[in-house]
């Protein structure tokens, strides 16, 4: 599978959690940061970044403190690679 196609699942994915809720959404936050960050720098776009971080926004809704603290770090593992 091609990057772009890589990343069109990706956004989907995030968009799908979104409007399911729970511990899915947590998963599809690491998922997305992971990809992003194990990719390489200039391989995503602003928009992919955007739903990586809107996964984590969506998650904080139903999370635990413990799931809140693993968000965060996703936060700052996202920064920092933004910032590359």
């Amino acid at each position: 599978m091609d990057n772009k196609q890589n990343n069109n699942n990706m956004m989907q994915n995030a968009m799908n959690a979104a409007n399911q809720g729970g511990n899915n959404l947590m998963q599809t936050a690491k998922n997305a940061v992971n990809r992003i960050t194990n990719a390489g720098r200039g391989q995503f776009n602003q928009q992919e970044k955007q739903a990586a971080q809107q996964a984590i926004q969506s998650a904080y809704a139903d999370s635990t403190p413990e799931e809140k603290q693993q968000l965060q770090q996703l936060e700052e593992q996202l920064r920092r690679h933004n910032e590359l």
